[in-house]
Order: C-alpha cells, then structure tokens, then sequence
C-alpha cells in the first residue's frame, strides 16, 4: 500500500498539467475542468489496486478522466430544459412540437445531391469529429 500511495503522488505530482490541459479543452469552464481531474485523482486511488501496469500510469488516468469527461456530458444531454425558457418558448410549442412558422427548412435544396456528398459539408463534419472525438476516429 505505501508503494501505491507513492506512486499516487508522484502521478499527481507529474500528469496533472497534462490531464488538466485536456480537461481544460474539453469542458465549458476552468472550475469544471479543476473538478474532473480531481476526481480522476480521487477514481484513481479507490482503483489504484486495479491498475496493472498493462499501460503506462498516463494512458490509465487519462481513461478515467475520459469517462468523467463523457458522463458530464450524457448528464448535461439529459437534462430537461424548462419551457419557460424565453429562447425557446418563440421556436417551440408547450408540448415540445415546433411552431409552425418557427420550423426550420431544408438542410440541402438539390434533390440531386445528397448533404454526404457535398465535400464542404464532409470537410466541416471531419473537423469537428476530430475534435470532439479525437481517440474514436483515426
């Protein structure tokens, strides 16, 4: 156990600029991103017996962080927005349903051509696949 917690601290000591700078890229604010890596940290000393060398203590840590990163946003994504909401109150009816002069139009006008085919269309979506998604595509 001493071996684990010093091996805790020296993890701490060296991957937190790491972890946090990618926290940091990821999430909306610095608060949030100070929270998830530290509790990958506090994930990561509940486990710590878990961990067996298979990867380097980084690439484990980082896959903590990771999961904490993806459960923050399948809560958000889950979240109910309430329908006093200004914004949305003009776009929605109180049901949920679109307001009919509010509904939004065709993505792609040319019956021909299929928005997939369009090389500006792929070239944007890439971009940010890659950028939300940096570790699923290659």
């Amino acid at each position: 156990m001493v071996t684990q917690n010093k091996n805790l601290t020296q993890w701490v000591e060296t991957y937190t600029g790491d972890l946090y700078s990618w926290a940091f890229h990821k999430l909306p604010n610095v608060e949030l991103a100070q929270d998830l890596v530290q509790d990958t940290f506090l994930a990561a000393t509940e486990k710590i017996e878990s961990f067996k060398g298979k990867s380097s203590p980084k690439t484990w840590l980082f896959s903590i962080l990771n999961h904490k990163i993806i459960d923050y946003y399948r809560k958000k994504v889950n979240q109910t927005v309430p329908h006093e909401n200004k914004s949305l109150t003009r776009f929605f009816e109180p049901e949920g349903s679109w307001k009919e002069n509010r509904r939004p139009g065709r993505w792609y006008d040319n019956d021909d051509e299929n928005l997939l085919d369009n090389h500006d269309f792929r070239a944007i979506l890439k971009k940010y696949l890659f950028t939300f998604t940096p570790t699923l595509i290659q």
